[in-house]
């Protein structure tokens, strides 16, 4: 498997977070039907966004004979609550089980990047939901020895 192909990563990234008890979806499905407190408030889930591959150094071009090459991977995961305090309770959860774990033998351990929260209303101005937005990176092409 070429060292810029993340499936082995993403997939060992939601096994981790599934692991973590609360819902983990890659993308929420078109009629999906949330567990609901007795508020209607859904239950607190993370959301995973594996994101795109690009070479450790702008300036290279992806070429078939720089496959071995390092890469930066990011992801991103949305921990959806019905408040900020738990929004961010679940970042801390996944920043605790993936930051500075090593996902397969091919990466380098898990750094975070990025955090941000926001709230998201209806139409009627009702807030429904807090999300907090946790980015990270991963160094893929290291062959990192998981013995």
């Amino acid at each position: 498997m070429s060292s810029v192909d993340p499936s082995a990563e993403t997939i060992a990234v939601k096994a981790r977070l599934d692991a973590l008890g609360e819902t983990c979806l890659m993308g929420v499905p078109q009629g999906y039907e949330f567990v609901r407190d007795q508020w209607g408030n859904k239950a607190p889930y993370r959301d995973l966004e594996p994101g795109s591959v690009v070479p450790r150094n702008a300036e290279r071009m992806l070429g078939v004979h720089e496959q071995s090459q390092p890469y930066l991977w990011a992801f991103q995961i949305h921990h959806v609550a019905s408040t900020r305090s738990l929004a961010v309770a679940l970042a801390t959860e996944s920043d605790k089980s993936l930051v500075g774990w090593i996902p397969s033998a091919n990466a380098a351990p898990v750094r975070p990047y990025y955090f941000t929260v926001y709230d998201d209303f209806d139409e009627a101005g009702e807030r429904l939901q807090w999300i907090a937005s946790r980015f990270y990176e991963v160094m893929l092409g290291q062959e990192t020895d998981l013995s």
